[in-house]
């Protein structure tokens, strides 16, 4: 018996740490998931599902009012109060408690459901209730295999899923960094390819910051001596981007992100079309993926010239 119970606790500490869920105790959460999501007790059926779980803490005699995203045309909603009213119109929900609810904090909860059309893409922009941009967090459950692109960067590396194919990556709005309005998400099958680093990779580094040392000193010279003209700022940041995004990744990579980008915009339209994406989302995935894909572009127009 004792030895079991040794082989148990061993068994139990062998599990690594990062394969645990994250604990969360935000206000507002989002889940994300392909199929069932992982971390809530209920059955998710099959598409791609979002859950999102806001505490509202409500005082009898006024009704608590709170408004959400709803990346489904038709969502469930429901209360821990055990009383809620739900009204969708162009992809925002109402929820309403009753002001005869009693007082407490109580957990409002709404599942979209967006079923498979053909592709396992996924396109939507959430928007945190509010006073919880900087209390909020957005759990993707990325299945083995799927790409990732979001308003943010993810807070770190992702973690293992304990039951499932899949990763735990978390987006956090908080003092330092608020979730934005919205938090458009898109996740598609398949992954970028980078190329490794060779070996030796400080030789060329320290090459390229002598040759930018002296390019600086040269450009300063011929500056002062008039012989050319110094750039505006606007026309240095705009073609800084392009030049920066040539000289650090090769044509082979830069071909990638354009087809994955000309990818992203047509799974864009396709959502528009299907009303999975509001008018307000659309306009600013859309314009922020036509931003990069035209950097990108220049870049592989530049490394062309330059070759």
């Amino acid at each position: 018996m004792r030895a079991l119970l040794a082989l148990a606790i061993v068994l139990a500490l062998a599990v690594p740490a990062a394969a645990q869920p994250p604990v969360l105790t935000q206000g507002y959460q989002a889940r994300i998931a392909l199929g069932d999501i992982p971390t809530t007790s209920a059955i998710e059926g099959a598409g791609w599902n979002v859950v999102q779980k806001v505490t509202v803490q409500h005082a009898t005699g006024t009704e608590s009012v709170v408004t959400l995203s709803s990346p489904a045309p038709t969502s469930a909603a429901s209360c821990s109060c055990g009383n809620v009213s739900a009204a969708i119109e162009g992809g925002v929900a109402t929820l309403r408690i009753p002001a005869a609810t009693a007082s407490g904090s109580h957990e409002l909860v709404l599942a979209s459901n967006l079923p498979l059309t053909g592709h396992d893409a996924l396109g939507l922009g959430l928007r945190a209730p509010a006073g919880h941009a900087t209390d909020g967090v957005v759990v993707l459950f990325l299945p083995n295999g799927y790409s990732a692109e979001a308003a943010v960067a993810a807070d770190g590396e992702a973690l293992a899923c304990t039951q499932a194919a899949c990763s735990i990556v978390t987006y956090t709005g908080h003092a330092g960094r608020a979730l934005p309005d919205p938090m458009w998400l898109i996740v598609r099958p398949g992954s970028a390819a980078v190329a490794p680093a060779p070996a030796d990779s400080m030789t060329p580094w320290l090459y390229a910051a002598v040759a930018f040392v002296a390019g600086c000193i040269v450009w300063a010279l011929l500056v002062k001596q008039g012989m050319v003209q110094k750039r505006s700022r606007r026309q240095s940041v705009a073609v800084s981007a392009h030049e920066e995004a040539a000289a650090k990744e090769s044509p082979a990579v830069l071909e990638g992100r354009k087809r994955a980008l000309m990818a992203a915009l047509k799974e864009v339209e396709v959502a528009k079309m299907n009303q999975e994406m509001d008018a307000a989302t659309y306009d600013v995935v859309k314009a922020d993926f036509k931003r990069q894909a035209v950097t990108v572009m220049r870049a592989l127009e530049s490394g062309e010239t330059k070759s």
